[in-house]
């Protein structure tokens, strides 16, 4: 028997409910769906031998096998996500169909784990915190005036005066201590975007360095480990830094989310453009531009393909090294950086061999431009890239630790001037 079983989709029941159609959408249900499957498998001769393959992407992790007898595809507790259902069939002579999708089913996600609610709640708790400092210091403004006052109406009660001062030496302390244990909470919350690297280590040697100016700061990095088994390493420098630069990377972390996450997108191109119209449109709308300023960040990406054996890098407003036959490369992004222009110019990807032990280097202009030395001169990118030359023989970690230490023992007693992120890595 030559001719393929035909396979006749009929219907999908979702909670006992006929659906048809190959497109199904469905809300979020907290009480989660239970699915069943009509198919029919025809064939005209034997049909109790045709062999039925039938698997749920999403769901099952390999493909089933049934007879016609026992082919009922029933689920239970399908949670939210995307998934296929697909079947094969053949005779009893081995002639079979193609894989076929015979429908697909999309359950949305529950509202609190949608990006646009999770950046809201991380703006709003910004906004409460910074509002509640003004408060404090609004309000430790006018009992310091209204004291000061006292005092000098009293200058004959010394006693007096100095009761004042230990109360106003007081509310200093319980205003200081507020405004630390606030910034120390912003601390913790922009540190919850920061990974844990020790994950990817049995694919790759990765040396971190972050280092902010103040508390909170503007630098950072990360990485995304794609469901093919991919990766994607970043570093980004925002504008400024303390809380305002906080602020920015929390932000631009919840947009490139969206990216990489929601939209699955993984070119390097493609994710820095869409990060530069995501961020100009999270600070106002085409009718408002005249009266914005706009806000923005430099950007070095990486993008590693293990299947292919191949590296693609991008940057915005940076550069990117990496070692080729011994000696260290430069790859310079674009000019422009994300965020300020409509559209970016000269944004370009390069795409490198993935050697084993070949190294890469990202880090933000606070490490080159920081004084210090005996002459009190920047420490320049040519002294960085010397430092990592000079280290070039030593294993990954140890080589990134003497990086630091030398730009450290630079920096001397200096005051810092800027976020300072620093990460290598090497393909093992």
């Amino acid at each position: 028997n030559t001719v393929a079983p035909s396979i006749v989709y009929e219907a999908t029941y979702v909670d006992q409910d006929t659906v048809k159609g190959n497109l199904i959408d469905l809300p979020y249900n907290s009480k989660q769906y239970s699915l069943k499957f009509k198919v029919n498998c025809i064939s005209l001769t034997e049909p109790d031998k045709v062999e039925i393959l039938y698997m749920l992407e999403g769901h099952d992790p390999n493909w089933i096998s049934a007879t016609r007898s026992n082919f009922n595809p029933i689920y239970s507790a399908i949670t939210s996500g995307t998934y296929k259902f697909k079947v094969r069939a053949k005779n009893e002579d081995g002639y079979g169909t193609e894989e076929t999708v015979l429908v697909t089913i999309n359950i949305d996600r529950p509202i609190w784990l949608k990006w646009w609610f999770i950046v809201s709640a991380v703006l709003l708790l910004f906004l409460i915190i910074l509002l509640f400092i003004r408060i404090r210091t609004n309000q430790l403004i006018k009992n310091k005036k209204k004291l000061e006052q006292k005092i000098h109406e009293q200058t004959i009660e010394i006693t007096g005066e100095k009761e004042y001062i230990s109360k106003i030496n007081k509310e200093l302390t319980v205003v200081y201590k507020d405004l630390t244990d606030s910034i120390n909470y912003a601390k913790n919350i922009q540190s919850s975007i920061l990974p844990n690297f020790e994950q990817l280590k049995n694919k790759l040697r990765i040396y971190s360095y972050l280092d902010p100016k103040d508390v909170v700061g503007g630098d950072f990095y990360g990485f995304y480990e794609l469901p093919d088994g991919n990766k994607i390493i970043f570093l980004i420098d925002c504008t400024g830094h303390g809380v305002p630069g906080g602020f920015l990377t929390v932000i631009a972390k919840a947009l490139l989310d969206k990216i990489v996450l929601q939209m699955e997108i993984d070119n390097c191109t493609e994710i820095i453009q869409n990060l530069n119209s995501e961020f100009r449109l999270f600070f106002g709308s085409e009718s408002q531009r005249e009266n914005i300023k706009f806000e923005g960040l430099v950007i070095a990406l990486c993008y590693i393909d293990h299947t292919q054996r191949l590296m693609s890098i991008c940057a915005a407003g940076t550069s990117i090294y990496y070692t080729k036959g011994g000696q260290i490369c430069r790859f310079r992004g674009s000019r422009d950086s994300v965020g300020y222009e409509e559209t970016m110019q000269g944004l370009e990807t390069m795409e490198l061999p993935l050697e084993k032990e070949s190294r890469v280097y990202m880090f933000s202009d606070g490490v080159q431009d920081q004084f210090g030395g005996s002459g009190y001169k920047k420490y320049s990118t040519k002294r960085l890239l010397a430092s990592i030359e000079a280290a070039k023989n030593l294993e990954l970690e140890e080589q990134g630790e003497a990086v630091i230490k030398t730009w450290l023992e630079w920096k001397g007693s200096e005051a810092q001037i800027d976020d300072v992120a620093f990460i290598a890595f090497e393909v093992m």
